[in-house]
């Protein structure tokens, strides 16, 4: 019975994770949304979605999402390993 809820936990877990995926991916696409995009004085661009809550087992109101990108002149493994490990994430 047990194995039976871990699997099931694992289960909405992986499809919550989708869906979440799922959504800021079109987010980002920022097809019939309101869309504001603003650069600052370093020419990063900050993207910011604003949408209608359409999910109908949540409460009614607005969802802003906001995005950017930044570069960094280090290889992409090395990026990844300093913010996979939690003793140097938070420096």
């Amino acid at each position: 019975m047990v194995v039976n809820d871990i699997s099931e936990g694992l289960q909405n877990v992986k499809q919550i994770s989708q869906r979440m995926v799922k959504s800021f991916c079109e987010i980002l696409s920022m097809t019939e949304k309101l869309d504001f995009s603003t650069s600052s004085k370093l020419n990063n661009t900050y993207r910011v979605s604003i949408r209608e809550n359409e999910e109908t087992t949540k409460s009614k109101g607005f969802i802003a999402t906001a995005a950017t990108s930044l570069w960094f002149p280090l290889a992409f493994k090395t990026v990844f390993n300093f913010l996979k490990n939690d003793k140097t994430r938070y420096q």
